[in-house]
């Protein structure tokens, strides 16, 4: 038989001289006689669940991946199916772009909404994963194209309801700029819904902003071609500038043509200095 005895020095040596710190310390004192009993044990702290270091279906999804970057889109379709049947979000999002023409491909509108639909029902506002939020507010925005105009080949009817709470959705998780853009188009005609021109606009900005060439354009041919004053023709200007600002020569060649076009309301020299000057502050204040 075993017969446990404390594992210390004094245990085996009697003869030893007792410290002040060994008396005060876990051994009573001189008067008391040693508890060979143990102490109670703590209670043992449970330690949170482990989270999943890698998405379901990761290795399928990465062997997509390694096909498509070597252009077998045929082999990368079929481990992202295979990694989406497990439940991947990621491979869900890269098979909603590939039926979208992304990769080059046919188009497939049926395909594309269900694969759009299935990263949309996953999105999660408060994931701390950037990337994972920013993909969930792309899907919104491209489902919200098919929910404001339908798809025959689909047969998917539209929902201008819909549309605007994806888009709105995608706007306020992370200011997304087509979301913006598409928005300021919802409210600015009269095709879909009344009409909301201050409130367009105000979306317009927020898109243009983030440096969205066509909300800057919108902006542009609002107060540039439209405006009633000097001032709002010079608040135009600067974003017409802004739209060309280091952009391709296709997208310069635009906005010039736009600025071209004055509407019988031409600027003077020291009214074209203050429009570039603003357009100056605005490219810097919003780091394009």
């Amino acid at each position: 038989m075993f017969i446990l005895m404390p594992a210390s020095g004094f245990a085996f040596d009697k003869t030893r001289t007792i410290s002040q710190d060994e008396l005060s310390n876990g051994y009573g004192t001189i008067n008391k006689k040693y508890d060979k009993r143990r102490p109670a044990r703590p209670p043992r702290k449970r330690l949170p669940p482990l989270e999943q270091s890698f998405e379901k279906g990761s290795f399928a999804y990465s062997m997509g991946v390694d096909a498509a970057q070597s252009d077998d889109l045929v082999s990368a379709i079929r481990h992202w199916k295979l990694s989406s049947a497990d439940g991947n979000f990621y491979a869900d999002w890269q098979l909603a772009r590939y039926y979208l023409g992304a990769f080059g491909g046919p188009k497939n509108d049926k395909d594309a909404i269900y694969y759009l639909q299935l990263v949309v029902v996953q999105y999660d506002l408060s994931s701390e994963s950037r990337v994972r939020r920013q993909i969930s507010a792309d899907a919104m925005v491209e489902l919200a194209i098919f929910f404001t105009s339908g798809s025959e080949a689909a047969a998917f009817k539209p929902s201008i309801a819909v549309a605007l709470k994806l888009l709105k959705l995608a706007s306020s998780s992370v200011g997304h700029a087509k979301a913006n853009f598409l928005l300021g188009e919802l409210y600015f005609t009269d095709e879909h819904i009344m009409p909301q021109k201050k409130r367009a606009v105000r979306y317009y900005t927020l898109a243009a902003r983030k440096n969205y060439f066509a909300a800057q354009i919108k902006l542009g041919q609002i107060y540039y071609l439209q405006g009633r004053d000097f001032r709002t023709k010079i608040q135009g200007l600067a974003w017409l500038l802004v739209a060309g600002k280091n952009k391709p020569p296709e997208l310069q060649k635009f906005a010039n043509a736009i600025i071209a076009q004055s509407n019988g309301k031409e600027l003077n020299e020291k009214q074209r200095q203050a429009a570039n000057n603003i357009a100056e502050r605005i490219y810097l204040k919003w780091n394009f």
